[in-house]
């Protein structure tokens, strides 16, 4: 049976109920198909030819989701340029590309970051392809409703990880699928939430360090990655500048961040600058690709620490690397004194250095680095996306559920509330 005509949003879901076999026939094929494919056998097989936003709206209302395989090969694919509308690269651009993946070979110890890569590199990447322009909605707030401000910390995502579930002996399994799976289920559930939020219009996403897990900052590393270091740059580039752009689609404003990490950093610990970091690099590029996008507004500082205002509230912004080790493995006493030590520093370099216009305090700390979601006062520590890796599980017996916090910020209250994303679902007992 031919579908007659165009669908639209309105009646699409009754005139694919009533398509003969269709469901059926989604359900078992769809899970192989990669959306270029299963257009194309929509239209072979049923004589209608679908867009792409159709054939995503069709899959989530009536089943046929793509597997984790399906989607990587779908990645390998567009990368490759094998896909319908897949970008290609001119000959420049591929020289740019070549050249990026050669300055950062590059870096020895007697070389900075800034002095092999800096500029120069994230100049390269303005010529390759940029996310396109998008309107921003609109969004009224109902008289009565006060407004806030949402943010999203985005910490120790360490791209390029693998955790076996066969080593581990179920305890923990992470890989490039299952953080790709990560980065969509985020993205539904955002949706989701900001149903029972109607009085938000700005986004912030703090990117807060070890957003690629690296592949020589401690010896046997290459064994428990399943990408090179050039590889997870690419990979969180692509796909959180997607992300963002998504949001972008949410919100009137997507205020971005980032700080570093030590997992993203070049060489041993002491090396090099703490700014010789790959993780600012992703920053810098993930920039340039939205750059297309007015309502994605990037700050990235060229320190390890940051403050943000929102909406007159002040956040530090900072990995929390340097916030040293406690009783039991999380460091309940090293954060409270890292958030004081931070404060007399602030205060003091204001008397000194920091020019007067510059915040000399802030009201809450948000770290990472430590994988454990929890909240002291003024303190907020995020999850990882890993959830356990063989260090923690096996040296230190710890693994949480992978999870990015979200809370939000009114400006006569502060901090109102605050919800541990979970980044996978759970198992149904």
């Amino acid at each position: 049976m031919a579908l007659p005509g165009k669908c639209t949003q309105k009646n699409e879901r009754i005139m694919w109920v009533d398509v003969e076999g269709f469901i059926p026939w989604l359900k078992v094929e769809g899970p192989g198909l990669t959306n270029a494919e299963l257009r194309e056998a929509i239209e072979v097989k049923f004589g209608h030819n679908v867009s792409a936003s159709t054939v995503g709206n069709i899959r989530k209302r009536h089943g046929g989701e793509q597997t984790a395989a399906t989607r990587a090969r779908a990645i390998r694919l567009r990368d490759n340029g094998k896909l319908p509308g897949a970008p290609t690269l001119t000959p420049v651009e591929k020289m740019d590309r070549d050249m990026l993946q050669q300055q950062l070979r590059r870096v020895t110890a007697r070389q900075t970051f800034y002095e092999v890569v800096g500029d120069r590199i994230v100049a390269a990447t303005r010529g390759l392809a940029k996310l396109p322009p998008m309107r921003p909605p609109k969004i009224q707030i109902k008289k009565g409703l006060h407004e806030e401000d949402i943010v999203l910390v985005v910490s120790d995502v360490q791209a390029g990880l693998t955790t076996s579930v066969k080593e581990s002996g179920g305890l923990g399994e992470f890989n490039t699928a299952i953080l790709l799976d990560e980065i969509e289920y985020l993205k539904v559930s955002l949706v989701s939430i900001m149903k029972y939020h109607p009085n938000v219009r700005r986004l912030h996403v703090w990117f807060n360090g070890d957003i690629v897990e690296g592949e020589d900052i401690f010896g046997g590393q290459l064994r428990e990655i399943d990408q090179n270091v050039i590889e997870q740059i690419m990979f969180v580039v692509e796909h959180f500048a997607r992300f963002l752009y998504s949001m972008a689609g949410m919100f009137e404003e997507v205020h971005c961040t980032g700080v570093v990490g030590n997992h993203g950093r070049i060489g041993r610990k002491g090396e090099h600058s703490p700014m010789a970091n790959f993780d600012y690099l992703c920053y810098r590029w993930m920039q340039e690709r939205c750059a297309a996008v007015p309502a994605i507004k990037w700050r990235i500082p060229d320190t390890w620490w940051l403050i943000n205002d929102v909406l007159g509230w002040r956040f530090l912004q900072v990995h929390g690397d340097d916030t040293g080790s406690s009783f039991g493995g999380i460091p309940l006493y090293g954060m409270i004194r890292h958030r004081y030590r931070y404060r007399e520093m602030l205060r003091t370099a204001s008397q000194i250095t920091i020019p007067k216009d510059a915040p000399a305090d802030f009201d809450f700390m948000v770290l990472g680095h430590h994988s454990t979601a929890a909240q002291l006062p003024g303190i907020i520590s995020a999850g990882s996306w890993p959830g356990g890796t063989e260090f923690s599980l096996k040296r230190m017996q710890m693994g949480d559920m992978p999870s990015a916090p979200l809370f939000a910020v009114n400006r006569r209250y502060g901090l109102t509330w605050r919800r541990d994303v979970q980044l996978r679902p759970l198992h149904q007992r």
